[in-house]
């Protein structure tokens, strides 16, 4: 309630949510009545009037339905965080055992049930997102997990019998799935990842709009291993323009002050997805490439801010009001995401398990015989994909304040399209074919 003000939701630039505004919007607001001019430290923004939304009282069931949300969203991520850790990491040592004392000769029974495992985990992350669809903050913490068991292992089933005759059909469709739902999401207003398991809350703060770290790693390290497998089963010159197609597409939702507004992940992006476009063409990568690429980076974000500081002030991202220097003291910006990364480098029992599943996949990669092996000959293209996503994975942790968050959604991703793949291009398809690639194949 303020002078001329009518009534309606609140919102700010610092949110850009209706229905949402910041404790570090209070102070601004305060001054913006009073007619007080606002000093640059204070990162927040005036409240201002946003949509009515309906009379008083629907005004109110919509806040307190954002407030039951929250509350259940914050016990989602933790719950489905240790979960996806876990998965991955058991998935890692069955398929180091399976590949390491069978030789890649284990039964069928055996493949079957790693490669629904591993599409099953895939899957598992997208469905965090659909299930906001469904009013689970209403109903109860274990209805929502039936949900997620039940339809994770559902669809993974049944990418399986629609890729019976192509055997890299259901790696990618769980790609496509990964990358397609938050890609959608964010591009339509990011109404998945507001409170979404693997988004974020208005009771942490970090963000209100765009795209959130956790969804970025999902993102990013599909988009990777999706471009690589594209360009395989397309082949040549076609192949590589849809790989790259794939990437830039990730890399301006993401980055763009429109939809995803996410600085750290342009400065992970330009080198990861650089890197996998470089791979694909069969050109020798060099470190100067990779200089390149870095100040690529930096020149990306400059031009993404430029481009947010031409839009109306109340319109603006984070970036934008950074480079206006009404962002907030730069260096304390910096100082706070990096000690908010640090945080992830404790003793939380997912960050302990996070090293071997590291090594795990690792050792898949680099010395497991049998189905690796099979994959990475028929499949050369993978070597990109995987490059990209540890890009993704090291300097996503490096570059943003979740951390090691995003380097364990990135290995789950890796080891379930790793695992699939080498199951079903290495164990499962036909001895006869093991050779033979994937549609037209490319030269790379």
């Amino acid at each position: 309630r303020a002078p001329g003000m009518p009534p309606g939701l609140m919102r700010s630039a610092w949110t850009r949510r209706s229905g949402v505004v910041g404790l570090v919007d209070i102070a601004p607001t305060v001054l913006d009545l009073l007619g007080l001019p606002r000093p640059d430290v204070m990162e927040g923004r005036p409240f201002t009037p946003g949509p009515r939304g309906g009379d008083a009282a629907a005004r109110i069931h919509r806040l307190a339905d954002t407030a039951e949300r929250a509350a259940f969203r914050d016990l989602a991520v933790v719950e489905a965080s240790s979960f996806l850790g876990a998965a991955g990491f058991l998935l890692t040592v069955a398929a180091v055992l399976a590949f390491w004392r069978g030789r890649g000769r284990c039964g069928p029974r055996t493949a079957a049930a790693l490669d629904l495992a591993a599409l099953g985990l895939a899957v598992f992350l997208p469905l965090t997102y659909l299930a906001m669809l469904v009013p689970f903050a209403h109903t109860s913490m274990p209805a929502y997990w039936v949900f997620l068991t039940v339809t994770s292992l559902g669809v993974a089933g049944g990418l399986r019998l629609l890729a019976r005759t192509r055997p890299l059909g259901a790696p990618i469709a769980a790609l496509v799935l990964v990358y397609g739902v938050v890609l959608v999401d964010v591009a339509t207003g990011s109404r998945l990842q507001f409170n979404g398991a693997f988004g974020y809350s208005p009771t942490v703060g970090g963000r209100y709009a765009g795209l959130g770290n956790l969804g970025f790693a999902q993102l990013a390290t599909a988009a990777a291993l999706l471009a690589a497998l594209v360009a395989h089963v397309i082949g040549g010159r076609r192949g590589l323009m849809a790989a790259c197609g794939v990437l830039l597409a990730a890399f301006v939702v993401d980055g763009s002050p429109f939809f995803g507004a996410d600085v750290g992940g342009v400065l992970s992006l330009v080198p990861a997805f650089g890197v996998t476009a470089w791979m694909l063409s069969g050109r020798r990568l060099r470190l100067r490439h990779l200089a390149l690429l870095g100040a690529g980076s930096v020149v990306a974000v400059t031009l993404a801010g430029l481009v947010d500081l031409a839009r109306p002030v109340e319109s603006r991202s984070h970036l934008g009001r950074l480079l206006a220097g009404d962002g907030g003291d730069f260096w304390v910006v910096v100082q706070r995401k990096a000690e908010s990364s640090l945080r992830t480098f404790g003793v939380a029992p997912a960050t302990l398990l996070l090293p071997f599943f590291c090594l795990g996949v690792v050792w898949l990669v680099r010395w497991a015989p049998g189905p690796v092996g099979v994959l990475r000959r028929r499949v050369p293209e993978i070597d990109a994909g995987l490059a990209g996503a540890g890009l993704v994975g090291l300097l996503g942790a490096l570059l943003n304040d979740s951390g090691l968050r995003i380097t364990g959604i990135t290995f789950a991703i890796v080891i379930a399209t790793l695992v699939s793949g080498c199951v079903r291009v290495g164990m499962l398809a036909d001895p006869a074919r093991v050779d033979e690639p994937e549609g037209q194949g490319s030269s790379a």
